[in-house]
């Protein structure tokens, strides 16, 4: 038995799927004729007709641009495949939520242990990275405990997302001596009448 066929078509070599970051230009990214250009085929009897399309799809901030390569000859051999590019689209700063925005610490000493913290998100990535700025020239994570001495001190918290885009936001922290107390005295001045040469009067006053 003699069994006669076409030879079969298979690609040579191809251009990897590539991740193009965030936010490339537009002239970086991949073309039709690009990707056409770096297809090579064997195992033809004839010439080939190669072709390339392409579609895009998003999701959450990132679009893939699948190309699809087929390649056919009038012996009836085809052969077909995909490849995938990618990247991410977001230029929106990350949101920075601290723990408060404007504290006022009370001591009796000349400085005060302060604890704080922020939170940072971001609407594409899931890695923010955030850190604090502006106390005694030192920088510090999301979340810790400082000394402040008295007087206001602003800490500038920083967040940067995935894409390099970041976000300031800044607190303030006073640290004080407390206020004098207060004393409210039951009455002001009381006039109290008697029929004697005395007279039993309760008075107090609370703080």
């Amino acid at each position: 038995t003699v069994t006669v066929t076409n030879i079969p078509l298979a690609f040579v070599s191809l251009p990897t799927g590539t991740n193009y970051g965030c936010n490339p230009a537009t002239n970086s990214l991949p073309t039709d004729a690009g990707v056409l250009g770096l297809v090579a085929i064997a195992g033809s009897c004839s010439s080939v007709i190669t072709n390339v399309t392409h579609l895009d799809t998003t999701t959450n901030c990132t679009t893939y641009r699948t190309f699809t390569i087929t390649a056919s000859n009038v012996c009836g051999s085809a052969v077909s495949t995909n490849i995938q590019c990618s990247w991410m689209n977001n230029t929106s700063a990350p949101v920075i939520t601290p723990s408060f925005t404007n504290l006022t610490v009370y001591t009796c000493s000349n400085s005060a242990l302060v604890f704080f913290g922020a939170s940072a998100t971001s609407a594409c990535c899931t890695n923010v990275t955030i850190f604090a700025l502006g106390y005694g020239g030192s920088s510090g994570p999301a979340s810790m405990g400082h000394t402040f001495g008295l007087g206001t001190t602003t800490v500038e918290w920083v967040a940067t997302d995935c894409c390099g885009n970041t976000a300031t936001n800044y607190v303030t922290i006073t640290v004080t001596n407390p206020p004098p107390p207060v004393i409210t005295p039951s009455f002001t001045n009381l006039t109290v009448y008697t029929c004697s040469n005395s007279a039993l009067v309760f008075f107090g006053a609370s703080a």
